[in-house]
Formats: structure tokens, sequence, C-alpha cells
């Protein structure tokens, strides 16, 4: 992540000049902390009120938020494609610009949760329309979700407003013969496609229930798009009753107690919603987490991994998704203290 914090308002061109140089190789990484800076060319319509805002305005040069100083510096249109300018005709040529006062991190914070408030509910509801959208006609996806990272397949699927199933691949081939790794994949898939197209539905199909495993199931007033404070990303919980004994082991291979690890009955999701537990029991739960991805090739297409956490009862459904994308890019902007420039 490129940190690189304001010091001095009265800097020189040298080190601005440096300074720009340093920006270059550090504006590959995605800004996090405050005072994260780029060079911004205002438009013709927004000079006038950077010449004569007095010091400490709070100026809005979208997608930024900038206050203003008193001190000015002459440098050198910066070469590189970050430059954000409407019309950047002014290549090569020197740029008069503004140095902006150090960002408060309260200040910062302050917009950030504003933000949340004012953004939350609408980008919730944009992400599960995405979603929705991604899916089949029954509602639902089915693919391999750990062959392409580990090289072993798993096979899952994965019903929005339903369950999220694993494929049992010891059963299947114990059910209809060993196969080898494609053979198996095809009857595999052969199977999926039987239960979800028959007339009874994949989850009323026993046949269906006996080679596949609930990880996760839709719950009204759990499972819905929330952001996630502490992951800083969007998420979904589909929670099960499928009791979980792995962190038992865990605890035994460190000589301790397994009962100092026993959930309490009430679960707290990250939005604080409760929701009741099997009493002394740990349960699985798969929890969905989105990550912007601006340029889907095919909008049919979901991409998305799996992983599977024992110690934590967990799955873990990674989507790259398009509807989080604004919310991602906007909460970074919050964090880019921009240095307006003027062509001369």
């Amino acid at each position: 992540m490129s940190r690189f914090p304001h010091s001095n308002v009265g800097l020189v061109i040298g080190l601005v000049s440096l300074l720009l140089q340093l920006h270059r190789v550090m504006v590959i990484t995605e800004a996090a902390a405050i005072n994260s800076f780029t060079v911004i060319l205002v438009n013709d319509r927004n000079s006038a009120a950077l010449r004569e805002a007095p010091t400490g305005t709070t100026m809005q040069i979208p997608p930024y938020v900038v206050r203003l100083s008193a001190d000015w510096t002459v440098i050198e249109n910066p070469q590189w494609n970050e430059v954000s300018s409407e019309e950047n005709d002014s290549e090569g040529r020197l740029l008069h610009c503004r140095l902006p006062l150090p960002q408060d991190e309260n200040t910062v914070q302050t917009q950030v949760k504003h933000y949340i408030q004012l953004q939350e509910h609408r980008t919730a509801v944009r992400i599960w329309h995405w979603l929705e959208g991604m899916m089949n006609r029954d509602g639902c996806i089915f693919g391999d979700g750990e062959g392409p990272i580990t090289g072993v397949s798993e096979w899952y699927l994965f019903c929005v407003r339903g369950a999220v199933r694993k494929v049992n691949k010891t059963t299947v081939a114990v059910l209809y013969g060993n196969q080898t790794s494609q053979k198996l994949q095809q009857t595999v898939r052969r199977l999926v496609h039987r239960a979800r197209w028959s007339s009874q539905g994949s989850e009323r199909s026993k046949s269906f229930k006996r080679w596949t495993s609930r990880i996760g199931e839709y719950e009204a007033n759990v499972t819905w798009p929330r952001w996630n404070v502490e992951r800083q990303l969007w998420e979904l919980i589909y929670p099960t009753r499928r009791e979980c004994r792995a962190w038992e082991a865990d605890a035994a291979a460190f000589g301790e107690s397994p009962e100092r690890y026993i959930r309490n009955e009430s679960h707290r999701w990250s939005d604080g919603r409760s929701f009741t537990l099997p009493r002394n029991k740990e349960v699985w739960e798969t929890v969905v987490r989105l990550y912007c991805q601006h340029n889907q090739g095919d909008r049919h297409v979901l991409d998305w991994s799996i992983t599977e956490v024992l110690q934590t009862c967990t799955h873990e459904v990674l989507l790259r998704s398009p509807a989080v994308c604004e919310w991602s890019q906007v909460l970074h902007n919050f964090h880019v203290n921009p240095i307006p420039c003027i062509p001369i």
C-alpha cells in the first residue's frame, strides 16, 4: 500500500518533484493510509475558485475533496497516466499547484462513516440484485470451486436463496463405481444436472442429499449483503445447524481443554445481529466475500473460489464482482489528498 504523509506545506519545487517521482512507483498499489496523494489538473470552471479560495477552504474536485493551504508551487506536468484531468492537453508544460493541508484522520473517518450510512443500503441492494442475476433459472450455480487454485477439483452448488452444497466425491465413487478424475467429473455434472432440473428439484431429491453435504443455507434474517468493518469488505452469511468438531482435535494438539473453545449459544455477525446456535456445539457456516472486479469479460461467468477452513468450521467463498467497485473506489478516494494544479 502506498503511504506518504504530507509534512510541510511550504515544500520547495525540488522536493515536490521528488515526491511525484516516488508517486510514479507507489501508484501501482492502492492507497489506504491518509495523505496518499495524486496530482489533478482542474478545469477552467474550477481554476478561478482554486486561485481565490481562502486558506482552509474545503473544495470538491471530483472524485476528491481537498482542504487548501495558502502555499503554491510550480512543477513539471508529470508524464504518467495517473494524472487526473478532464482535458489533459498540457503534456510537457509547467503546472501551478496549490498545496493541500494535511488530512486529519478523524475527519477522514467521519467522511467514511457518513458515506457508509448514506450508501450502505443502496449498495447492499445492488450486490443482491447482481448476485441473483448471476444465477441460473433455478436460482443456483454449480462449478469447481477449488481446482483452479489447488489443482484438486471440489464441486459446489450455490443457491442464492437456498442451500450451499458440496459434492462428496467419495460417496459418488462408491455409488457409481471408481472412475478416473475426468469420468468422475462427468458423472458429478450429470447427476447434479439431473437433480436440479427434475420436477421435484435438488433439495427434494433424496439421492442428491446422499452424495452432497449442506455447508450453508439461506436464512432470511441473516443472509444479506453487509459491510464488514474489520475486514473492509462486503459479505453474506449462510449459516447451518451442522455440527463441526474439528476444533477439538486442534485444541488437543496444543494440550488444551476443548471446552475453552466452545462458542456461546448466541453467535454475533459483523452487523451486530445475533443468531442462536445449538448449545455447546460448533457449527459450519459459509461466508461469501466480495471483491471488486471492474472489467468482467463475460457477465454470465462468475469468478469464484472456495476455501474450507477446518479450524473455524467455515467455507469461505470469494467472489469477484463489479457491484462493489464504486463503494471500494469512493472509500479509497477519501484517503487521497490531491494536489490541484492549473497549467501555466
